[in-house]
């Protein structure tokens, strides 16, 4: 458990600090625009955008590439998700570990993008310890990295791991 504590500090230092400065995640502005360009995101950005712009939700980020035939099948999942939800409530990236901008266009344009696309540098993908994809990182409403899941979860598992925590603090 005591390992666990320590794998999940960084990891969730990590995220948030990403998430935290991006000042484009908003609900208006979230959805990934073929023509438009997909930044990269920090830990800061990430820490930022978990803790400040979109405290209070639940989070879900997809760590994923365009190559990766479950990531390919997760998107649909995700967009799912997002379609289920207010924008209030639940907030959803995707981080790319692609390193061409131009595979990871030609993927998303073959998609439902329904929530914003981030590119993730290497320091980044060493930092949250990805070591396969696709990797979920679902935090709750406070922020705090609740679920770390690697390899493509079945569409009622995550949808249940989003309503518990959706739940929490309601009651």
């Amino acid at each position: 458990m005591f390992l666990l504590k320590l794998w999940r500090t960084p990891a969730l230092l990590t995220l948030c600090l990403l998430l935290a400065g991006s000042s484009f995640f908003s609900a208006a502005k979230a959805e990934y625009q073929p023509e438009g360009r997909i930044a990269f995101i920090t830990q800061e950005e990430l820490f930022r955008l978990l803790h400040d712009e979109e405290a209070g939700k639940v989070g879900v980020i997809s760590i994923f590439a365009s190559w990766c035939p479950p990531c390919r099948e997760e998107f649909p999942m995700l967009s799912e998700l997002r379609r289920a939800y207010a924008h209030k409530d639940l907030f959803i990236a995707g981080i790319s570990a692609d390193e061409s901008t131009k595979d990871l266009r030609h993927f998303l344009g073959s998609q439902e993008v329904n929530f914003p696309i981030y590119l993730g540098t290497s320091k980044l993908l060493r930092h949250l310890r990805v070591r396969s994809i696709p990797h979920l990182f679902i935090f709750d409403k406070k922020g705090e990295l609740r679920e770390s899941l690697v390899g493509l979860p079945s569409e009622e598992k995550l949808k249940e791991l989003v309503r518990l925590l959706m739940d929490e603090g309601d009651a």
